[in-house]
């Protein structure tokens, strides 16, 4: 790993793949194409797995450092429920708005 905390391959017995130590999380990174594919596993299952498109084309370096004042943060809780990740994607405008479960009269009677 590089002074500054980024992930440049030294150290890793299989390239693009590491092992956080302390934990049970492992991430894996390779290139498809132009694309960067990123993959985290835990405990040996995979939770989480994104693809940055063109990553690897150029760009000038202008449009690089505008694209970084809107680079999107995402969070994501391991085990979030796929009602729960739909409704995030949904805020950023990557998928449709989820609509409220209708609770029927018992359910709601038992629910109080």
């Amino acid at each position: 790993m590089e002074a500054n905390g980024l992930i440049d391959g030294t150290g890793e017995a299989i390239p693009g793949h590491r092992l956080l130590e302390g934990t049970d999380l492992e991430i894996a990174y390779n290139l498809q194409g132009d694309n960067l594919v990123l993959r985290v596993n835990k405990g040996g299952v995979l939770v989480f797995r994104t693809t940055l498109r063109d990553a690897a084309l150029d760009m000038p370096e202008q449009q690089l450092m505008n694209f970084n004042s809107f680079a999107p943060d995402f969070m994501f809780t391991v085990g979030d429920s796929e009602e729960g990740l739909q409704r995030m994607l949904a805020s950023a405008g990557m998928a449709e708005p989820v609509e409220p479960q209708k609770r029927g009269f018992i359910h709601w009677l038992l629910g109080r």
